[in-house]
């Protein structure tokens, strides 16, 4: 998914599907004239997430050049990341096309596409299947069938994966205690949150914040 949180971040998914997430917006990269075109109305008006489909000419594109953007951020090459911003350039310019064309996704896609949305719009609060079938005019098991078919796994084990990437970016991004971001993201109990933390991340809260701490001392 590509969204206008910041520059770029890339990061592997611990969800079933271990997919790589990109976020990138290429202000500052183009011209003033360029980016009044190109980036500022796409960003202000806050388009939805868009799901690549792989049987698709046009997505195989942008989905190998996100490949190719992700192992020139993986690497040490002295201009890998410049090399990575001219492949997610490729991306952004795919992905403003795809906006600008009335449809452009088969309804399943799209219906996936909106439960994708709205995972991530409630960030912290913990969204059950039945309030994400009923925000969305769904039955339970269409949004489970989604959910299989598209993301190889279940709207709950998803709606978990996301809460606990987000939980991790909060230790990392706040200097909020371990009981604090188990209260941010409405846990019951502190140990309930590492539990969780734990089985999700195979690592600690507390343990993971130190570990990447040291990373970024290095």
């Amino acid at each position: 998914m590509i969204g206008p949180n910041q520059f770029y971040s890339i990061r592997l998914s611990t969800s079933v599907s271990r997919v790589y997430e990109i976020s990138f917006t290429p202000q500052g990269t183009l011209s003033t004239l360029l980016e009044d075109i190109y980036v500022r109305p796409y960003i202000e008006n806050h388009y939805p997430p868009y799901m690549y489909d792989s049987n698709q000419k046009q997505d195989r594109t942008a989905l190998q050049a996100a490949e190719k953007a992700v192992n020139r951020l993986l690497s040490n090459d002295d201009f890998s990341l410049f090399d990575s911003l001219l492949h997610l350039t490729v991306i952004w310019r795919h992905r403003i096309q795809r906006m600008n064309e009335p449809m452009y996704r088969s309804s399943s896609l799209n219906r996936v596409t909106n439960l994708l949305h709205s995972i991530h719009s409630e960030k912290l609060s913990r969204l059950t299947l039945t309030q994400l079938a009923d925000h969305n005019k769904l039955s339970k098991s269409e949004c489970c069938r989604l959910f299989t078919r598209y993301l190889g796994t279940s709207p709950s084990q998803y709606i978990q994966s996301v809460r606990m990437h987000n939980a991790a970016n909060t230790l990392l991004t706040t200097q909020l205690s371990i009981a604090e971001t188990a209260q941010l993201y409405e846990y019951s109990s502190v140990s309930h949150f590492v539990q969780s933390f734990k089985a999700h991340h195979s690592i600690t809260p507390l343990a993971y914040r130190k570990k990447h701490q040291t990373k970024r001392a290095e």
